[in-house]
C-alpha cells in the first residue's frame, strides 16, 4: 500500500510540475526572465504570482493555477495517508513479534 501511495505522490508532483512550467512561461512573457527564474526556482513566488493574475485572460492561467491547486491538495492528502499507513504498519508489524 505505501509502494502505491508514493508512486501516486510521484506522479502528483511531476503534474505539478508541469504545471510550474506553464505558469513560469507566463511570467517570463509577462515580468521578464529574472522573475520567471525567481519563479522556477521558489514555486510559491510563481505559484502567488499565477493566483495574483488569474483574471487576466491573455495569460490562460485559470486551469493550470485550479489543477495546480487541486493537485496541492492531493499531494498533501498523500503524504498525510503515507504516513498514516506507515505508523499502522508499523504498529502491525511490532504486534505480531516482526
Amino acid at each position: 500500500m505505501d509502494v502505491v501511495i508514493r508512486i501516486l505522490m510521484g506522479l502528483t508532483g511531476l503534474a505539478m510540475f508541469v504545471c510550474l512550467i506553464m505558469v513560469v512561461v507566463q511570467l517570463y512573457k509577462q515580468k521578464g526572465i529574472v522573475h520567471a527564474i525567481l519563479g522556477f526556482i521558489c514555486g510559491l513566488y510563481a505559484f502567488i504570482w499565477g493566483w495574483m493574475n488569474i483574471k487576466k485572460e491573455e495569460l490562460k492561467l485559470k486551469n493550470w493555477m485550479y489543477g495546480w491547486t487541486a493537485l496541492l491538495a492531493v499531494y498533501i492528502l498523500l503524504a498525510i495517508l503515507s504516513v498514516v499507513v506507515a505508523n499502522i504498519l508499523s504498529n502491525v508489524s511490532s504486534a505480531i513479534g516482526g
